[in-house]
């Protein structure tokens, strides 16, 4: 996946069989490349970031994330001290991007990314004082794409035209079985 032209990678410890063992392999896989990888975490407490951080991870993926405090939270995981509440220790980090200690250390806080993953409704409640997309102000306009289908590039061209930035366009097991029956489809032709 590392040299298939994808932009980032989520490596979901949440909902997958993935450890910090097999999440430290995925990452160093991408070595060399340029994929970004990501790791959704299995909730949303800061120490649930702070090992793939240090293996080289570029953003971190926090589930649930429905009140102001829990995005704020969020932020302060994957920043150093004195504006986050990172922990040191990014002994593998700073080589899988080629860097020293010192330039991982100025750079880690403006590169890596905290997502917050809105999963329900009151999280858009909470930022937006309303349920009703059509009353929502512009600024809360939420933008994913999930669930794509191989025959959906054209709807993700259009997205992207739209100025969304990161579409979901299927998962690890999903892309390998549309892969597979594809190529079963040009067979039996």
């Amino acid at each position: 996946m590392a040299q298939s032209g994808l932009d980032w990678i989520i490596v979901d410890m949440e909902h997958g069989a993935i450890d910090l063992g097999a999440a430290h392999a995925l990452i160093v896989a991408t070595s060399g490349t340029p994929l970004v990888p990501l790791v959704r975490v299995p909730a949303g407490a800061a120490w649930h970031a702070k090992a793939p951080l240090d293996f080289g991870a570029m953003g971190i993926c926090f589930p649930m994330t429905t009140r102001r405090s829990d995005a704020e939270a969020a932020v302060r995981a994957v920043r150093y001290p004195p504006i986050g509440d990172r922990l040191w220790g990014p002994f593998y980090a700073p080589p899988r991007w080629n860097l020293s200690m010192r330039e991982h250390l100025d750079r880690a806080d403006q590169a890596v990314l905290a997502i917050g993953t809105i999963e329900h409704v009151d999280a858009l409640t909470q930022r937006c004082g309303t349920r009703s997309s059509a009353s929502r102000p512009p600024s809360c306009e939420v933008r994913s794409c999930s669930g794509a289908r191989p025959r959906a590039s054209t709807k993700a061209t259009e997205m992207i035209a739209r100025g969304y930035q990161a579409l979901v366009i299927g998962f690890d097991w999903s892309l390998l079985q549309r892969g597979i029956a594809s190529m079963m489809d040009a067979i039996r032709r």
